[in-house]
């Protein structure tokens, strides 16, 4: 890739903004109403109930970050990682620093056997939040994982590009870099992007 196509695709990923309206004082009380049910049917086992009602929360409230964190978690008990991940990645687009979002990234990822993005996210967790034990758990036992099953493929593009070096440029460790990938399949997937 050359760098100026580098260059542009990492200043597009910093102008990227969702596109979200501020919801009313009404509906950000729905939105929550929403949540609260939505909570309570989890602690019951009630996935899908629980992911209608965080849906139905965002519906209300698209600037809310925890909604979606929330609905990942729905979505990674009813064994739907990667609709997790989407939803993770919309709460960090809301929410850079919402050490949840990244923490419920990590199992989604650890669910789908990628231990390189679960010990990414694990580690960005910790640093916004370094006290807890969740993430430290869930980072060592990434790490375990990942030293068990000696993949130097886990994560996306792991297998692709290994050695490929163009103009100085490493691809294979830009396909290995889970934070770049995750921001290239957001900005492939926002339509204003598609249309550069």
């Amino acid at each position: 890739m050359p760098a100026g196509l580098l260059e542009l695709f990492l200043t597009g990923l910093l102008h990227m903004t969702p596109d979200v309206q501020q919801p009313s004082e009404e509906d950000k009380k729905v939105a929550d109403e929403f949540k609260a049910q939505g909570n309570d049917l989890m602690r019951k086992e009630q996935y899908k109930e629980a992911l209608d009602c965080y849906s139905r929360a965002i519906e209300k409230d698209r600037a809310n970050a925890v909604y979606y964190s929330n609905r990942a978690a729905a979505y990674s008990k009813m064994n739907e990682q990667e609709k997790a991940i989407d939803d993770c990645l919309m709460a960090l687009r809301i929410d850079p620093n919402y050490s949840k979002a990244y923490g419920r990234k990590g199992l989604a990822h650890t669910a789908l056997n990628q231990h390189r993005d679960a010990i990414h996210c694990y580690k960005k967790a910790l640093e916004l939040d370094p006290s807890n034990d969740s993430y430290k758990n869930n980072l060592e036992l990434a790490e375990q994982q990942l030293r068990e099953t000696g993949d130097p493929g886990a994560g996306p593009g792991g297998a692709l590009g290994g050695g490929m070096n163009l103009g100085g440029m490493d691809i294979g460790s830009l396909l290995n870099n889970p934070t770049l990938m995750n921001m290239a399949t957001s900005m492939m997937s926002n339509p204003q992007m598609q249309q550069m």
